[in-house]
């Protein structure tokens, strides 16, 4: 068996697939980056806060890139062989297991933020703004348990672009609510790292809406 293709439309295919993925995953960490390097400007312990925080949904999002990856390995198999029903109900069984998840973390986000923070730091500075910005969160891990499962699925059969385009338009709304409610700008209420996880919200729920419309 030979170690190089050599027919050129193979390389076509795999390229027009991982590029689009290589691109919608780099823009997906920027949009995390963001809050972090943005409160950066508001001193070290909003940004330290900010970082902390994160780490809730960073475990949540290696939990349900974890799922999806491996479910993502029965649809490609369905989708060589046309039985459309059979991703279906992989995608539902998927759908169902990563909310439950999402609302787990949610309820922690949303009714025992401290208990989450305590595990990072023990700064009382650090767990007060780590709880303004995990009381954000729950609704952030809901749309990204959607949209995870979602165009990890539709990769397996070949779907690339809309998840990149979606990342792109949350990243762009990021950008612009972190901007304004950070700092209170353009009309905004200044809300410091509540305002970061706001505009993180925001951001989501734009990528939530716009794959849904696609599906």
């Amino acid at each position: 068996m030979s170690l190089i293709v050599r027919d050129k439309n193979f390389y076509k295919t795999v390229l027009a697939i991982a590029v689009p993925i290589a691109l919608q995953n780099m823009v997906t960490s920027a949009v995390g980056m963001l809050d972090t390097i943005m409160l950066g400007q508001l001193g070290e312990v909003a940004m330290s806060a900010s970082s902390l925080a994160n780490q809730v949904g960073f475990i949540f999002m290696m939990i349900n890139f974890g799922l999806t990856g491996g479910a993502g390995v029965l649809p490609s198999q369905y989708w060589g062989r046309g039985d459309a029903d059979s991703i279906r109900k992989v995608m539902s069984l998927t759908y169902r297991i990563s909310m439950s998840i999402a609302l787990i973390f949610a309820i922690g986000a949303t009714f025992f933020p401290e208990m989450l923070m305590r595990i990072f730091t023990n700064d009382e500075a650090i767990i007060y703004e780590g709880i303004r910005y995990l009381h954000y969160c729950g609704v952030i891990y809901l749309a990204n348990a959607f949209t995870i499962t979602t165009t990890s699925i539709l990769r397996t059969v070949g779907t690339v672009k809309i998840a990149l385009y979606s990342t792109l338009a949350s990243l762009l709304v990021n950008v612009f609510f972190n901007y304004g409610l950070i700092f209170g700008k353009l009309g905004m209420p200044q809300m410091g790292v509540a305002g970061a996880a706001l505009a993180t919200m925001i951001a989501r729920l734009v990528e939530f809406a716009i794959i849904t419309v696609f599906l």
